[in-house]
């Protein structure tokens, strides 16, 4: 994407930003937001939960063991002691264990994605801030250009209308138009503590710090086309998918409620009269049990399970239709943005060579107030919606890696 003019800048120094200032380029702001951001830290925590969860769902798989120690002393006045050790494991249990290493599992992928979507949704919203900073600073300097030749313009039309040459309602127009841009530069000095408020916001600093940034507004080209491929690999599908997965799961695990459970057991042990006991004693055993009735409790936990299940299938493609249309959107809103700023770049190239001749002209007498004044406003314009028109570009990329859950 060419730069023009005003725009062709790789850093823009910045009309309110004190000597003391921070600057930042984009990397530099997505670092240090990352370092002390509470969200993503909160994020991040979430995402070692699940995880230390997967892992200790495999501990069902080991046997629990435990040790005993006792002494027990009679009215009769004897004393006994023991000690033992006892073992127990699960054998069978209607596959729930292996069940829940499978949910587990899903769900540390579940919380991978949740984790991605949290962090392209709160790099889009920083970067959106940063852009916006970045266009106040820009904006600043074109209004500053802008001021410094309306008040050129002003005193053109009053040397001529002191010459006799020019009306009244001209000489007054061109003092409005002056006043115009007066007004902007200060309406934007007003924003542009809002909008690096919402920054410091968004890194995680004092609001009230002193930043500012340096950048352009160029974007890559985006060589990935919307597909079923791209839709599929989005966090937000991948949730979806795996929480059908986990309710799936769950369904097979609440049928596992209707089969037996089968465990086995193991102790060794010594007793005694006297301290260190010899006397030594041990067993094994297995054990089967069925539930025969649970007051409807399985038959109810079953049924929430299947329709729970019905519920994450409809989400799944539910979800898939929705994201279809906000990729599909999202792209369309790029490449429109791109075109439509390659038109506004000619119109900028076009309407800025009319002025330059204009303004001959007008100096010399060659055309009216009103022909010329109409040929500045029509550049001037053209200036701001080029420089808006560079932003919306930014702002369609941004928004395309946010929806297909990237954050560069």
């Amino acid at each position: 994407m060419k730069k023009t003019g005003i725009f062709f800048l790789s850093q823009v120094i910045f009309i309110f930003a004190a000597a003391s200032a921070e600057m930042f380029t984009w990397t530099s702001v997505l670092e240090e937001a990352l370092k002390i951001n509470p969200v993503l830290e909160n994020a991040r925590s979430t995402l070692e939960l699940a995880d230390i969860s997967y892992k200790s769902s495999y501990l069902n798989f080991f046997p629990d063991l435990s040790g005993s120690m006792s002494m027990r002393r009679s009215d009769s006045g004897s004393t006994s002691y023991g000690i033992g050790l006892n073992s127990s494991l699960s054998l069978f249990r209607g596959f729930k264990n292996v069940n829940e290493v499978k949910s587990k599992k899903a769900n540390l992928t579940v919380q991978e994605a949740t984790y991605k979507r949290k962090l392209a949704d709160f790099v889009y919203d920083l970067r959106m801030a940063y852009a916006e900073l970045l266009k106040t600073q820009m904006t600043e300097g074109l209004l500053s250009d802008i001021q410094s030749r309306r008040k050129n313009n002003m005193e053109l039309v009053k040397l001529r209308y002191d010459a006799g040459r020019e009306d009244r309602g001209a000489y007054l127009r061109s003092e409005a138009d002056f006043l115009q841009s007066e007004y902007e530069m200060k309406s934007e000095e007003r924003n542009f503590r809002i909008v690096r408020a919402k920054l410091l916001k968004n890194i995680g600093k004092d609001i009230y710090g002193v930043i500012s940034v340096t950048g352009t507004f160029k974007v890559p080209e985006i060589d990935e086309k919307p597909s079923r491929a791209l839709l599929e690999s989005t966090p937000d599908y991948i949730i979806a998918k795996y929480r059908l997965d986990i309710s799936e799961l769950d369904l097979k695990s609440k049928y596992g409620d209707f089969y037996p459970n089968l465990s086995a057991s193991g102790s060794v042990s010594r007793s005694g009269a006297e301290w260190f006991p010899d006397q030594d004693s041990w067993s094994v055993g297995l054990s089967l049990s069925y539930p025969f009735f649970s007051g409807g409790k399985d038959f109810y936990e079953l049924k929430s399970a299947k329709l729970n299940w019905m519920i994450t299938e409809n989400d799944l493609e539910n979800t898939g239709y929705d994201l279809m249309f906000q990729i599909e959107s999202a792209y369309n809103d790029l490449i429109d943005s791109v075109e439509f700023y390659k038109v506004r770049e000619k119109y900028y190239s076009a309407r800025k060579e009319r002025s330059d001749i204009s303004r001959e002209k007008y100096i010399n007498g060659l055309i009216s107030y009103q022909d010329w004044d109409s040929i500045e406003n029509e550049y001037i314009n053209a200036q701001k919606s080029l420089l808006d028109a560079e932003y919306n570009v930014f702002a369609s990329w941004a928004k395309w890696l946010k929806v297909v859950g990237e954050e560069e």
